[in-house]
């Protein structure tokens, strides 16, 4: 789950860095790189993100 959570950090502050460099400032250059990160994330991370839904999944089988 790190992993995932790791690599969607590292999505979005490439894609501020970006906008940034493009000239969007504040919080125009914010939304729109969560909205973009959020979207390249879904395809690009499709598997790191399964495999941490499958072990939270295992988590809470354990606990109940």
């Amino acid at each position: 789950m790190l992993k995932y959570t790791a690599a969607r950090i590292l999505v979005f502050v490439a894609f501020l860095v970006v906008f940034y460099l493009l000239g969007l400032r504040e919080f125009t250059l914010v939304i729109v790189a969560l909205l973009v990160s959020g979207i390249v994330s879904l395809f690009a991370l499709n598997t790191t993100r399964e495999a941490a839904a499958s072990k939270i999944a295992k988590l809470f089988k354990k606990t109940n």
